[in-house]
């Protein structure tokens, strides 16, 4: 198999942190607004706490595609700074262009 080439690599880094910024997104926030928490609580005149919000059972239903997983795991073979490099500017869209993406991207070279 050979080598892909570096416009092969970032391609593929664009859709693995497009998969990731999307399966982030909109993760944190409430079923329920506070105020219509409130008139709920109103309403019934029943307060209920729940400890559900503790726990995330997201994760345990979550499909990653096989490329995406395939591409993760290279990643996760890259040392720490490279790795930070990467999510920083795949995921978060950070401008980023200095030693360690460059490192990543010309290491994954070999890895993907």
């Amino acid at each position: 198999m050979p080598l892909k080439n570096i416009k092969q690599v970032r391609k593929d880094l664009r859709v693995w942190g497009s998969f990731w910024a999307n399966a982030e997104m909109g993760q944190g926030y409430a079923r329920q607004s506070v105020t219509a928490r409130i008139c709920e609580i109103m309403r019934t005149q029943v307060q209920i706490s729940s400890d559900l919000h503790l726990f995330s059972h997201q994760a345990d239903n979550f499909y990653v595609p096989p490329h995406i997983d395939e591409i993760g795991k290279a990643i996760d073979r890259l040392s720490l700074s490279c790795r930070t490099a990467v999510k920083d500017k795949y995921i978060k869209r950070k401008v980023r262009d200095d030693y360690y993406i460059r490192e990543a991207e010309n290491t994954l070279i070999a890895f993907l």
